[in-house]
């Protein structure tokens, strides 16, 4: 594993003075291999440790161009594409030299052949300069060749659906995103495909169709790990609070209320190293109530999975009482989604007790949320109110039973 230039020094001395050629020719055939590419492909490493803190580059790339004439020398066509795409990225992304960037790919594809690696990172090296309409000329068939696409990461698919959505090409960046979520586990992080998903009902909903955007969000957060509901990780919280916030934005289009103050940036919730500032403690508590959130907007808007009943109805026993709360109203737009039977008026005196719990409570329980979810405890009962009013309106039984509310 390839961690520092120094590691990167000793490979290349391997390499040159110290194995056999069927030993290079063994570690050229690793690299073809997605896990070992996923990790770093014996050279990524050298740069991407402590880059953010890096200033001076000409060491790692004075590196890089030994092992660039190690692998034209020794014939090692995957590891000089992988070394290209490591210098590529430090001219365009920390250097800021775009021409420098393009004239390497350019000159290693002479020599390794015009590779998937090679393609992908000149794609990138144009996303990097918001030439996204060239950049999605290449991506295109690219993606579409079935074996090169098995080399593209997450990240690769990622920027292609920030390209599409910088066009304002809403289903393409829906699409890209997706597919970006989709790829094997060895080519992405697990919170990247949530991410991803994430961002695709965003710029869904971008595309004024609020409707399949929920669906697609409900249908995400049902498979969060468990891991998204611990306190103490910036990364998941912070993915939370992305997915409560492109629910209030889907709600803000289907209402025909959009405001720029709902606006993320195109990909955010895929963003690497994603946080929001150090832990904050209740995460239970607000993945509970995003999970809820994200049912109660798809059933309202029509389209939720079958599967979200069981999800609610274990929500109904969460501990916290705005989640009760949350859930019950949640259920109640799902039952009225599919029909007011039994389950129906079952729910509804589940959301009266939840209802009757959160009147109850003195300031100071409300005190223990934090200062977000506060506010929406207060502003949720009057919205699950005119919810239920519009659900019985028509039916005599249930309007005398919730009529003290509405």
């Amino acid at each position: 594993m390839v961690r520092s230039l120094e590691d990167l020094s000793s490979v290349l001395d391997w390499l040159e003075h110290d194995t056999s050629e069927k030993l290079r020719q063994d570690f050229e055939a690793v690299l073809n291999w997605p896990l070992v590419v996923s990790v770093g492909a014996y050279v990524h490493g050298a740069w991407s440790a402590g880059h953010a803190e890096q200033t001076d580059w000409a060491p790692t790339i004075k590196l890089l161009e030994r092992a660039d004439k190690l692998a034209r020398h020794f014939g090692l066509m995957h590891y000089g594409s992988e070394v290209a795409k490591a210098t590529s990225i430090v001219y365009s992304e920390y250097g800021k030299d775009h021409m420098a960037a393009l004239r390497v790919l350019d000159e290693a594809a002479k020599v390794f052949g015009d590779s998937p690696t090679i393609r992908a990172q000149r794609i990138n090296a144009l996303f990097q300069v918001n030439d996204d309409a060239l950049a999605l000329k290449l991506w295109e068939p690219l993606a579409a060749d079935p074996e090169s696409s098995k080399h593209l990461d997450a990240f690769a698919y990622r920027r292609a659906g920030i390209s599409a959505s910088r066009l304002q090409r809403w289903d393409q960046a829906e699409k890209y995103f997706l597919d970006g979520a989709a790829t094997p586990p060895e080519l992405r992080l697990a919170i990247t495909k949530f991410g991803l998903v994430a961002d695709a009902s965003y710029v869904a909903a971008l595309g004024g169709t609020p409707k399949r955007a929920a669906r697609m969000l409900s249908d995400m957060v049902l498979e969060l790990p468990k891991v998204a509901y611990e306190d103490g990780h910036e990364d998941w919280e912070a993915l939370q609070r992305i997915v409560s916030h492109v629910c209030h934005f889907i709600e803000a289009v289907a209402q025909g209320t959009d405001a720029p103050e709902n606006k993320l940036g195109f990909g955010q919730g895929s963003e690497p190293g994603l946080s929001h500032g150090p832990t904050q403690p209740n995460q239970l508590l607000r993945t509970e109530l995003t999970i809820g959130q994200a049912g109660m907007l798809a059933s309202q808007l029509g389209s939720v999975s079958s599967t979200y009943r069981e999800q609610l109805t274990k929500l109904r026993q969460s501990h916290f009482p705005i989640v009760r709360l949350i859930a019950a109203r949640a259920s109640l737009s799902f039952e009225f989604s599919v029909g007011t039977d039994t389950g129906f008026v079952n729910t509804l005196g589940a959301f009266e007790r939840a209802f009757n719990v959160i009147g109850s409570l003195e300031d100071h329980s409300h005190a223990q949320l934090d200062d977000g979810w506060r506010h929406r405890t207060h502003a949720g009962q009057d919205y699950g109110g005119r919810l239920v009013c519009r659900a019985v309106s028509s039916n005599h039984l249930l309007r005398s039973t919730i009529a003290p509310h509405c």
